[in-house]
């Protein structure tokens, strides 16, 4: 979880919360982690993009709203949340290209890139809640690249997975809520170019096919027998016609991930969400995991 900053003087913060039904017993666990700015680090943000960071939290604030719906529609599900935040900011304690940093489940990773830090909280969490809480499915939420909205444009996310089934369903259920996205293909290529010089990987492959690399690497974090799905919602999460002040979040994923929940009871549902946030309401990045009901 400290990924995105580097050990020696690392200042971090690690918060839990809980909700209960009295209804079946449900395990649900969720966990927050990420930067709490994100300036690009030594790779700093152009002016013109930097402006915009207190809204690459899209994915945990929906999150956020499809936890409050599941409070409402009272649904029978336990939920434990934990935050863990840090910082991808300029500093002397700064994590720098070149670095190689180990990750929570021992894969050791070359640092290529600063600015591609949420990656690097992402596998963190989603390492760590398959450890200790065994999903059967774990769903990613992300505003992690670029390179998805150059493909897709700015109305579609971006959508990878190892399970067919599992992308088909959220296709159909992203259809009948207006929130379109698209399959998006993970390649033998994609896997060889996050592979590290110095290490098991590189947090970065080039500039071509973003978001498929990016998938690739947090696919290498998904255990074989774990139903994986990654959205990649840079796009249609951030509305830009108010620029003239800053732009606007659109609450994307949140009524697909509603649909789905309210679809899939059958499992025990577990939330981990990775932040992004400029103030701590601020959230961007978002796991869902799934367990079976015994």
């Amino acid at each position: 979880f400290f990924f995105s900053s580097r050990r020696r003087h690392t200042r971090s913060s690690l918060v839990s919360w809980a909700r209960r039904c009295v209804q079946e017993t449900v395990s649900t666990q969720s966990t927050w982690g990420g930067v709490t700015f994100d300036s690009g680090g030594l790779n700093i943000k152009s002016t013109g993009v930097i402006e915009d960071m207190h809204l690459d939290k899209s994915g945990a604030c929906a999150v956020l709203a499809t936890m409050q719906c599941i409070t409402e529609l009272k649904l029978p599900i336990n939920i434990i949340g934990c935050l863990a935040l840090a910082e991808n900011a300029i500093g002397s304690n700064s994590y720098k290209p070149s670095d190689v940093l180990t990750s929570y489940n021992g894969k050791s990773v070359e640092i290529v890139n600063t600015d591609a830090e949420g990656r690097l909280c992402l596998c963190d969490a989603m390492a760590h809640i398959q450890k200790k809480y065994k999903p059967n499915i774990i769903i990613d939420v992300a505003t992690l690249t670029g390179a998805c909205m150059v493909a897709l444009g700015k109305e579609t996310a971006g959508l990878f997975s190892n399970n067919e089934d599992l992308a088909h369903k959220l296709i159909e259920v992203s259809k009948d809520v207006g929130e379109p996205i698209w399959r998006m293909p993970i390649l033998e290529d994609h896997i060889e170019e996050i592979k590290g010089r110095v290490a098991d990987l590189k947090n970065c492959g080039s500039r071509y096919g973003g978001a498929c690399t990016a998938a690739a690497f947090l696919q290498e974090f998904v255990e074989k027998e774990v139903k994986w799905a990654h959205l990649d919602i840079c796009g249609p999460a951030i509305e830009d016609t108010a620029k003239s002040r800053m732009s606007n979040g659109t609450g994307f994923a949140t009524q697909t991930l509603i649909h789905f929940i309210k679809n899939h009871q059958a499992y025990e549902l577990s939330l981990i969400h990775i932040s992004e946030p400029t103030r701590p309401e601020r959230i961007s990045y978002a796991v869902f995991c799934l367990k079976k009901k015994k």
